[in-house]
């Protein structure tokens, strides 16, 4: 696995045009009629965030089949469990 992902990054360039757009248009921005320092910091920090975490890849987290073996039609989440038939049913 390495580092980089480029579909994180196409992904977001593409949800970047509307931004990049509008900033075009409108280069005075627009009025901030709320003063919240705080919250704009955090919702700065938030945003860039996600930036990163869609163009870099973290080491150990990605999702992986654990088994290479097919199951019988059902999805690895629930390889686990096994359906128990009613008392009262019997197989033919």
């Amino acid at each position: 696995m390495t580092w980089f992902n480029p579909f994180g990054l196409a992904a977001m360039a593409v949800m970047m045009i509307p931004n990049i757009v509008f900033a075009m248009k409108c280069r005075d921005g627009f009025v901030n009629r709320w003063h919240n320092r705080v919250v704009e910091t955090l919702e700065q920090i938030g945003r860039f965030s996600c930036f990163l975490f869609m163009v870099v890849n973290v080491p150990g987290h990605q999702l992986h089949n654990r088994t290479s073996k097919k199951r019988s039609g059902r999805s690895h989440f629930f390889s686990h469990t096994r359906l128990k038939q009613p008392s009262g049913l019997t197989s033919a």
